[in-house]
């Protein structure tokens, strides 16, 4: 890492969850403050704006707003080094299920005013929701929901050369120790003919694999990285490391109904709730096609 190099934390539309797992590091701060100097962060100290030529900011949140993307441009120029920090800023987020709707349909359910051309609202919401790489060149990924706060340390103690961080590029299925017998055997039928609640817990099929459960688990299209965190406590995936790198693999939700379609009956997948809130829950910003398809 280069030697006193100045370290910043901004954010666009988010809950702040990602600059929480920053400060998640605890201790080990003080092995980054010997070459980096926090200059900016909300949470973390009071300063008004992100100073000029910063060399490194981490930046969380989606781009929802008119002022979410002046923001980001600014920021851009500002940055000798840009990151996209969590599943908002990397792939959109969960704000990005918004793109399901038009934007006046949004405040009309939101904000029932009589007039809603006229409502303007705290800033002006964008027509659709997108992630912070969609609008402006982005140096890096720190992906999850929230982030690892290893990772951070990582993307410091690599600073400037994020090339010699050798991101996962196979699905979190590769690093995942659930057996999975059925789903590793040449055989034609479904591994459940139920779909089951993901809370549904039985102590003997505590170490099989979610989907030969009947538990939807998004793992089969989510990139590795995480370490498995919530399969380790009995959770299924939801995807916030987003899609693998692979082209073809950017459909993160197509990707998941494709994979379970053979393993689980479909027609039992399409009466579950929020079957697309599920499977996009924290990619549909950057499915394009997908977005033009609802609004032609």
């Amino acid at each position: 890492m280069a030697k006193n190099i100045t370290v910043g934390y901004a954010a666009l539309t988010s809950c702040s969850g990602c600059e929480i797992a920053l400060l998640d590091i605890n201790e080990k701060i003080l092995d980054v403050l010997k070459n980096a100097e926090l200059v900016y962060g909300p949470l973390i100290m009071d300063a008004r704006e992100v100073p000029d030529n910063i060399d490194l900011l981490f930046v969380e949140g989606s781009v929802s707003t008119d002022h979410d993307l002046q923001q980001a441009q600014e920021y851009r120029k500002k940055a000798k080094y840009l990151v996209a920090v969590g599943a908002c800023a990397c792939f959109g987020g969960i704000p990005g299920m918004r793109n399901f709707f038009e934007r006046n349909e949004i405040l009309a359910d939101v904000y029932p005013l009589k007039d809603k051309s006229e409502f303007l609202g705290p800033t002006q919401l964008s027509s659709k929701v997108q992630s912070l790489p969609m609008v402006v060149k982005t140096d890096f990924f720190v992906p999850g929901c929230p982030p690892l706060p290893e990772n951070f340390l990582t993307v410091i103690q690599n600073y400037p050369n994020f090339d010699r961080i050798k991101l996962p590029t196979k699905t979190l299925c590769a690093e995942c120790d659930l057996n999975k017998d059925k789903l590793l055997s040449p055989i034609r039928e479904f591994t459940s003919l139920k779909i089951k609640n993901p809370y549904h817990f039985n102590e003997e099929e505590e170490n099989l694999c979610f989907l030969e459960r009947g538990i939807l688990c998004m793992g089969v299209a989510t990139r590795a990285g995480c370490g498995g965190r919530c399969v380790k406590v009995s959770v299924p995936c939801r995807g916030c490391f987003g899609p693998p790198p692979q082209e073809g693999s950017e459909d993160q939700g197509a990707g998941v109904i494709s994979a379970i379609s053979s393993i689980l009956p479909t027609g039992r997948l399409l009466t579950k709730e929020d079957m697309l809130g599920l499977v996009y829950r924290y990619s549909l910003s950057v499915i394009t096609d997908l977005q033009k398809y609802f609004h032609e």
